[in-house]
């Protein structure tokens, strides 16, 4: 249902999903013209789910977007002036969690502070799909057929979509990295893991990158898909897989919590030029970094 539900997100950008946990209360969850990535909201997050890898939500279904009323209006929000990030949770009662929650990312990754410990570690199987890429406004995104997932503790969730950032959301240190990239997955129940990569620029252009970077749509539009260009997230993500660990929220309105982040140790490579390339269209789409609100991250030690 989750995936009916993405599929038709990704060939009209409006949908909703309904999920409910045992010990987290689910609410509804837009998927707005204007949302960069996939929306959860809850009323309480589980931190140690959330860390290791969430898999406890049971039940989930879909409805009608904004109930048996119709469409429901999702107001403007952006980066900058009275619609960026610091008026967010003021735009609507639907993002109040931006101003509220207690478990918002990004966060700054101070790397000496992170707990080393043995987590379960993130098993990749992503398989090629053609390339369907949409400029929605806010971000480029990249959306993902039915059949590539990651493996944590046991849970698999299956990746949805994947889009890009600059600067960078998350700071290691209070230092940006010129771009990051997120891949979004959900899981059957409805509970949501994403995987971020810093983007730094190498000697190099990036081969794989490349050829999704050739489609860039420079303007605002509807789904374009590529069928000629097959991608593979794999050859997307760094040689490490270590990461970063943290329960926090989507990084956009209605900034839901309850995301299980993963922030991989090393970056990705990109060339100065494909840095460009993408900020020539979006230099400034970031949230700022706020408080971890006494929250642990950890740092898987055995990647």
């Amino acid at each position: 249902m989750i995936r009916i539900l993405l599929v038709v997100m990704a060939a009209t950008l409006v949908g909703c999903l309904e999920v409910k946990n045992n010990a987290n209360d689910y609410t509804e969850a837009q998927f707005p013209d204007d949302t960069t990535e996939i929306s959860v909201s809850n009323t309480a997050s589980n931190t140690n789910n959330a860390l290791a890898g969430p898999g406890a939500a049971a039940g989930g279904g879909a409805t009608g977007m904004g109930g048996e009323g119709g469409m429901m209006a999702t107001p403007h929000w952006g980066y900058s002036g009275h619609e960026g990030p610091q008026h967010w949770g003021d735009l609507s009662p639907a993002f109040e969690q931006c101003k509220l929650g207690m478990e918002q990312s990004p966060i700054d990754i101070q790397a000496s502070a992170a707990t080393p410990t043995d987590l379960p570690n993130i098993h990749f199987n992503y398989q090629p799909f053609p390339l369907e890429i949409v400029n929605n406004g806010h971000t480029i995104v990249i959306n993902v057929e039915e059949g590539s997932h990651i493996e944590v503790g046991g849970s698999v969730y299956e990746l949805i979509q994947f889009h890009f950032h600059a600067l960078s959301e998350h700071t290691i240190d209070g230092q940006h990295s010129p771009m990051e990239v997120h891949f979004v997955h959900a899981n059957a129940r409805g509970s949501l893991a994403v995987v971020g990569a810093m983007m730094e620029v190498g000697p190099t252009e990036h081969p794989d990158y490349a050829a999704i970077w050739a489609h860039l749509p420079q303007q605002k539009g509807m789904p374009h898909q590529v069928a000629s260009v097959m991608v593979d997230a794999t050859d997307l993500m760094p040689m490490s897989q270590q990461s970063y660990r943290y329960a926090g929220s989507l990084t956009t309105p209605p900034c839901s919590e309850g995301v299980a982040w993963h922030v991989l140790t090393d970056p990705v490579m990109l060339s100065q030029a494909q840095i460009d390339a993408f900020t020539a269209i979006y230099d400034h789409n970031y949230r700022p970094v706020g408080d971890l609100h006494g929250r642990q991250v950890l740092l898987d030690s055995t990647p």
